[in-house]
């Protein structure tokens, strides 16, 4: 997975970008994260949770996305996806939503060094 961490010179807001297959998770990073220092920590927190068995998994609903860990991965999905899976039946086949931006799997350790450069970028 390739992605980098840019400042936005005009607002000093983050601005992530990701390799096709993950650019929701470049939009997760940049619109629901940014320099929010609770919810990195709350992040971080429940990565640690999952990862020492404490829970199963977490859910964090964003405005636009949210984000779900579990102990072998993180789902980052826009929230109106469930409309998209119900528009997209409706559809003939061959005219399927494309969902690849809306939609992505990450490793659990993947998620946590990404999540561990981005920390390190807003020092």
């Amino acid at each position: 997975m390739d992605f980098e961490f840019r400042r936005n010179t005009l607002d000093d807001g983050v601005v992530a970008i990701f390799s096709m297959e993950h650019q929701v998770l470049g939009r997760w990073f940049t619109e629901e994260l940014s320099n929010d220092k609770v919810k990195l920590a709350d992040v971080k927190s429940a990565l640690e949770s999952v990862r020492s068995k404490h829970i199963q998994e977490w859910r964090s609903v964003g405005r636009e996305i949210s984000l779900e860990i579990t102990s072998e991965q993180v789902t980052v999905f826009e929230n109106n996806l469930n409309l998209a899976d119900e528009l997209e039946e409706e559809l003939e086949q061959g005219f399927n939503l494309y969902s690849a931006e809306s939609f992505a799997y990450c490793g659990f350790e993947d998620f946590q060094n990404v999540l561990e450069s981005f920390e390190d970028f807003i020092r």
